[in-house]
């Protein structure tokens, strides 16, 4: 099966996608605010759910337990567990969950939030956060980096032109401000994970609907 990474060395988005686009929420300077929300929320959904077979969510918290996804559980593949500690006091507890892509999960996706940066735990919200999609080969469709406000979409040969009507879709060869800034990729490093999949087999028999 054809994976992201190979050997120990892990691919970049970059070098995966010859051409990526990402959205952000605010403009150059922060002062302008941008989402995407209700039928554009929708669509860029159900594009991914279309186009992939895996979705990875993270749950977190800070000193406290983690949140749960119950609607999402039967879909549940597996889950990573990570702790983060500063001078021996836990500080985040993070758990990145594995689910079966299919049309059940996609309608409780489209239905829970009306916006795609409602995927963050904060005092507003108590939401999983950054969506990853997963193509059946093991690479990225679709990222988020929701508490840096950061979205990024991955095609290959699939038919994105309806999300990219949205003119705040940054083509990477046109993005200064990533290079302004100095971001890190937006990347999961649970890649090893996938490659031990079989992404044809579901544990719910509606994902085979």
């Amino acid at each position: 099966m054809k994976a992201v990474n190979t050997g120990d060395e892990k691919l970049s988005l970059s070098e995966v996608n010859m051409d990526y686009y990402r959205f952000y929420d605010t403009d150059l300077y922060g002062i302008e605010e941008y989402d995407i929300i209700g039928e554009e929320y929708r669509r860029l959904i159900e594009t991914c759910c279309k186009y992939s077979t895996v979705l990875a969510l993270s749950m977190v918290n800070f000193g406290e337990e983690i949140i749960h996804f119950d609607e999402l559980d039967k879909f549940k593949i597996r889950s990573v567990r990570h702790i983060i500690k500063i001078n021996r006091a836990e500080v985040l507890n993070k758990e990145i969950v594995y689910y079966r892509v299919c049309p059940e999960l996609c309608k409780i996706l489209v239905n829970y939030v009306d916006s795609i940066f409602k995927w963050v735990h904060t005092s507003e919200f108590s939401n999983p956060e950054d969506l990853t999609f997963f193509r059946e080969d093991g690479t990225v469709f679709f990222s988020s980096c929701i508490h840096e406000g950061v979205l990024t979409l991955c095609p290959q040969n699939e038919d994105v032109s309806e999300i990219l009507k949205n003119p705040l879709w940054i083509n990477s060869k046109n993005d200064e401000r990533w290079k302004t800034f100095g971001y890190v990729e937006t990347s999961i490093d649970e890649t090893d994970f996938l490659e031990e999949m079989t992404f044809g087999k579901s544990r719910d028999e509606d994902c085979l609907k």
